[in-house]
């Protein structure tokens, strides 16, 4: 029988089976994530010859890049708070979710925090973060930019100041300033942007 025919399922029996299936998933990605993080913590990805861990999970199980960081950040917070995997297994958190509160997890917040962001989307986490743990709006650390050489302004060819030149001159002399993230706004030598 083809696996994949589903148009002889009554609705019913196409419930069932999607629900059955979904808790499946659900407990193979927990299970999956305790087997990455012990292959990780036994460094066995250097036996089969990678460099890393994440070289192994792209190169010889054929993850693309972004599974493959998902699932060993997440592994490696479930190794840190075991209560994660299951979280995952029983569907009360998404690998997302995991992600999300891996950084402010603690030995103190982590049932709690659990608990608070149980059976929540990823908007609802990100909320939940926003509210528990208040991020400033102003940029942690600001870095002046310094202006370039003084020496960048001078050539030693006499067409250097005409106006067919004037494009190079600037962009030699003004490159442009790095954008903070974090910030509203930036400020370059050059004037604004």
């Amino acid at each position: 029988m083809d696996p994949f025919a589903t148009s002889h399922f009554s609705h019913d029996a196409l419930l069932r089976d999607l629900k059955t299936l979904d808790g499946q998933d659900r407990r193979t990605a927990a299970v999956l994530l305790s087997r990455v993080a012990e292959f990780e913590e036994r460094r066995l990805f250097l036996r089969e010859g990678y460099p890393s861990m994440y070289a192994y999970c792209i190169q010889d199980l054929h993850w693309c890049e972004g599974t493959a960081s998902r699932r060993i950040y997440a592994a490696r917070a479930a190794r840190r708070f075991p209560v994660l995997f299951d979280a995952v297994a029983d569907g009360r958190l998404h690998v997302s979710g995991v992600l999300m509160l891996s950084k402010y997890l603690a030995s103190g917040n982590a049932d709690e925090l659990l608990a608070a962001a149980t059976h929540k989307s990823k908007a609802e986490i990100q909320q939940l973060i926003a509210d528990r743990f208040p991020q400033s709006d102003l940029p942690e650390v600001l870095q002046a930019i310094t202006p370039p050489p003084t020496h960048a302004m001078t050539a030693p060819h006499s067409d250097q100041h005409s106006p067919e030149n004037v494009d190079g001159v600037l962009s030699t002399a003004c490159p442009p300033a790095p954008v903070p993230q974090a910030t509203r706004g930036s400020w370059s030598p050059c004037g604004p942007a």
